[in-house]
């Protein structure tokens, strides 16, 4: 199963759960599942179970992603602190390196989203 379908499996079943708790549909008041394209949408136990599990190693990528991105910074900030030191004409290559990783950090930390 790729990213897309586990969204699209876990969208269904957070959306029939959120019509459950209403209870404004008068089928899912009645428990009429087979009635209902959401059901369908979720798909089997085993495809719910497979999409939970896509999702949480999504989470955990993405953790990953964040701790890597923030030991490039550290590294990009030691380089930039010893080159001021030793020749400052290379000073803004460097920063822009450095500022570069830090605006890849926010993005992913935003969820791929700009402030």
């Amino acid at each position: 199963m790729n990213d897309k379908e586990a969204l699209e499996k876990l969208k269904a079943y957070l959306k029939c759960q959120k019509r459950q708790v209403k209870g404004v549909h008068e089928d899912c008041n009645n428990k009429k599942c087979d009635n209902c394209d959401l059901c369908y949408m979720q798909g089997t136990t085993g495809e719910h179970i497979e999409a939970i599990e896509s999702a949480i190693q999504s989470l955990e990528s993405h953790k990953r992603v964040i701790e890597r991105l923030k030991k490039e910074l550290k590294l990009a900030e030691d380089v930039e602190e010893r080159t001021v030191k030793e020749n400052p004409l290379q000073f803004d290559r460097v920063k822009g390196y450095a500022v570069g990783i830090y605006n890849a950090l926010e993005f992913v930390k935003n969820g791929g989203k700009e402030k």
